[in-house]
């Protein structure tokens, strides 16, 4: 199982907030000045075949946190980290 970003700077909130997006604008280029990557699922399948894995099922997970929720709490947590 791999659990991983994919179109990171597309995470968005709803209502849409600008502190929001320029969070995500900067996190993006700060993972990859440290050699990370925020968009390393789009290739992770080619990767994992070249070294003989073999794909037998994608599922797509969209998280949604509302006020009050764990998951709303993620995004102040994750980020003053």
């Amino acid at each position: 199982m791999v659990h991983d970003y994919f179109n990171y700077t597309s995470m968005t909130s709803a209502p849409r907030r600008p502190e929001w997006t320029e969070v995500v604008v900067a996190t993006a280029p700060s993972w990859r000045a440290r050699s990370g990557d925020p968009e390393v699922c789009g290739r992770l399948p080619a990767i994992l075949s070249r070294h003989g894995f073999e794909l037998e099922h994608v599922d797509v997970h969209q998280r949604f946190g509302f006020a009050g929720d764990i998951m709303f709490q993620w995004a102040s947590t994750w980020w003053r980290n």
